[in-house]
C-alpha cells in the first residue's frame, strides 16, 4: 500500500445524534465518489508535497486552503495516485459512456488495482450484462484489497471510512452485494455487505447497517437483525425505529415492549407509517438525501422495510391500530 493520506475525515455514520434539519445521505443510490470526497483527495496530495514541522503546522496551513477558496485541482505525475485522479475525472461522466470508459482504462494503465476504475466499468455494465458487472465488482473488491494491502486493512479495521483510499474499496464491496441481491444471490450478499460493515462499522460512512438491517428483515432473520439492532443501540433513525418495533412484534406479539417500540417509532417520523399503510405523502424534491423526521427520511425508510413489513400477516394492521390507539390504552381491544 503506498503512503496514507494525511488529511483524516469523518463519515456520517460517526454520529447519532438528531439535529434537527441536517440532511443526510441516502445510501440507495449509486455507490459514487461525492465532490467531498474529490475535495479531500486532492488536498492530500497539495499537502503531501509540503514538510510541516508540526500537526499544528499543518493544520493551520489547511485552513489557509479552505478559506482561500476553490481547492485546487491535484495533477499526479504518475502512480497510485493519477490513477485515482483519472477514476474521480471518470465519474464526472454518470451517462457512463466513450469518454468515462477511457479514463477508467487509463487509471488502470497508471495503476492496475484502481479499486474505483474496475468499479466504474462496472456500473456502465449493470444495465445490459450484470454477469459481467458482477465480475468486474468483484475485480474492484479485489484491487481495492491488494492496494491496501492485508495487514493495513486488518490494522484499521473498523474505520476504514476516514481514510480517503480505502473509500473505493467499501463502494465497491457496496455495489458487489447490492447486485448479488438483485440477481437473487441473497447470501452472497449478505456475506459482502457484513464483511463492508465490519471494515467501517465505527463510521459507516455509506449506511450500510440500514441496507443489511432491511435484508436481514426481509430475509427472516431475527437473530442477526437484533444483534445489528443492538450494535447501533444510539441509532435514532427511522429505519431504526421502525425495524426495531417490527422485529419486537415477530418475537413478541404485542406486549408492553412492542407496543413501546412502535409508539418510539411514530412519535420519530409519522410520514412513516401513512406510507406504509397507503396513505402517505408524495415524493420529496432531493431523493438524495433525507433529515430525521421529515417525508424524505419516510421515504427513505419505506423503501428499505416495506417488504418486511408486508411479510408478516397483521404486522401492518397491528401498526395502524396502535397509531390510532389512544396513549391511554394500553392494550388491543377484545
Amino acid at each position: 500500500m503506498g503512503a496514507a493520506s494525511p488529511v483524516m475525515v469523518a463519515g456520517p455514520g460517526r454520529s447519532f445524534i438528531n439535529i434537527p434539519g441536517m440532511r443526510h445521505a441516502v445510501p440507495l443510490g449509486p455507490a459514487v465518489p461525492s465532490v467531498s470526497e474529490v475535495a479531500m483527495f486532492d488536498i492530500g496530495q497539495v499537502m503531501a508535497d509540503k514538510n510541516f514541522a508540526s500537526l499544528d503546522e499543518a493544520n493551520r496551513e489547511l485552513r489557509k486552503m479552505i478559506m482561500r477558496g476553490p481547492i485546487p485541482r491535484s495533477e499526479p505525475p504518475d502512480g497510485e495516485a493519477r490513477a485515482q485522479r483519472l477514476a474521480y475525472d471518470a465519474y464526472e461522466d454518470l451517462s457512463f459512456g466513450e469518454d468515462g470508459l477511457r479514463l477508467a482504462d487509463q487509471a488502470l494503465a497508471f495503476h492496475p488495482d484502481c479499486a474505483d476504475a474496475y468499479l466504474y466499468k462496472a456500473m456502465a455494465l449493470e444495465m445490459d450484462d450484470v454477469a459481467k458487472a458482477v465480475v468486474l465488482g468483484r475485480q474492484a473488491v479485489e484491487a481495492g484489497e491488494r492496494a491496501l494491502g492485508q495487514d493495513w486493512l486488518e490494522e484499521s479495521s473498523g474505520e476504514l471510512w476516514g481514510h480517503i483510499e480505502a473509500r473505493p474499496l467499501l463502494r465497491s464491496y457496496l455495489f458487489l452485494a447490492r447486485t448479488l441481491w438483485d440477481l437473487g444471490s441473497r447470501l452472497n450478499a449478505v456475506v459482502y455487505l457484513e464483511d463492508a460493515l465490519d471494515f467501517d462499522g465505527k463510521e459507516d460512512g455509506l449506511g450500510l447497517r440500514y441496507l443489511l438491517l432491511s435484508w436481514y428483515l426481509d430475509m427472516g432473520e431475527e437473530m442477526r437483525s437484533s444483534l445489528l439492532l443492538d450494535r447501533y443501540k444510539r441509532e435514532k433513525s427511522a429505519v431504526w425505529l421502525y425495524g426495531d418495533a417490527l422485529l419486537k412484534y415477530w418475537m413478541r406479539g404485542e406486549d408492553r415492549t412492542s407496543l413501546a417500540r412502535a409508539r418510539k417509532a411514530l412519535k420519530a417520523n409519522p410520514h412513516v407509517a401513512a406510507l406504509l399503510l397507503g396513505d402517505g405523502c408524495g415524493r420529496p424534491p432531493d431523493p438524495r438525501t433525507y433529515a430525521y423526521g421529515d417525508e424524505s427520511e419516510a421515504w427513505f425508510c419505506t423503501e428499505l422495510l416495506v417488504g418486511a413489513w408486508e411479510r408478516e400477516g397483521d404486522a401492518l394492521e397491528w401498526l395502524d391500530e396502535v397509531r390510532k390507539r389512544p396513549v391511554s390504552q394500553k392494550r388491543r381491544p377484545r
